[in-house]
């Protein structure tokens, strides 16, 4: 089977490692019905919020830098970023991404609504909720 790895290798690369801690299992796109780089990204963006729903996160964060201040950027920092908006029951983080899990849900619509395009050093990071 021909690979579409090549249209978002990084996204590729880290929805694959979602679904692999959530499910146990990469994701397969049927080849013949992807024909762009827009499709193949829609396609991963809705598999990624089904890992989201089927594991219970119901916010993330991305393009997060890889360091901040000289120090790796981990779950645990992100954690204490993001604990004065609420709850946090878990969470991970997968190649500049964080998936979290806010206790109230009402949470993690004002946590997108605030951190949305807020910029850290030169990364703007984007946000969605999932209900």
């Amino acid at each position: 089977m021909k690979s579409l790895r090549h249209f978002a290798p990084r996204y590729t690369d880290r929805v694959n490692e979602l679904c692999k801690n959530c499910t146990g299992a990469y994701i397969g796109l049927d080849a013949s019905t992807i024909k762009n780089r827009k499709m193949y990204v829609d396609a991963l963006h809705e598999i990624e919020k089904v890992c989201m729903q089927n594991e219970g996160f119901n916010f993330m964060m991305s393009n997060l830098p890889s360091f901040e201040q000289g120090e790796p950027v981990d779950f645990p920092r992100v954690h204490t970023t993001i604990e004065p908006l609420g709850d946090v029951e878990k969470g991970i983080l997968i190649r500049g991404t964080a998936y979290v899990k806010f206790v109230d849900p009402q949470v993690a619509e004002e946590a997108h609504k605030l951190l949305n395009g807020m910029q850290i050093n030169d990364n703007i990071i984007q946000t969605e909720y999932c209900t």
